[in-house]
């Protein structure tokens, strides 16, 4: 779908999904304090769209993908009528 994209292949994802904004100091991640956890975690955030009542939660690049899909049909079918 995103062409051109170098997009880091990963073995497996297991994720949460975030209802709420981030703010500054915000801990996304807390482990038993004799956890022996790995330091190289990686985390992933994905910014999303939220405008209540217009577009909710929905992922910026996979919004921005419809809506040129839609346009460039929309475009398409006057191609007819502009020759």
């Amino acid at each position: 779908m995103f062409d051109g994209l170098d997009l880091p292949k990963m073995a497996l994802y297991i994720g949460e999904v975030a209802t709420t904004s981030l703010e500054a100091g915000t801990e996304i991640y807390i482990s038993a304090p004799d956890a022996n956890d790995n330091q190289k975690r990686e985390f992933r955030l994905l910014t999303v769209f939220n405008e209540p009542g217009v577009i909710e939660g929905k992922a910026i690049l996979e919004t921005i993908q419809h809506l040129s899909d839609a346009v460039e049909s929309v475009v398409a079918s006057f191609k007819p009528c502009l020759n």
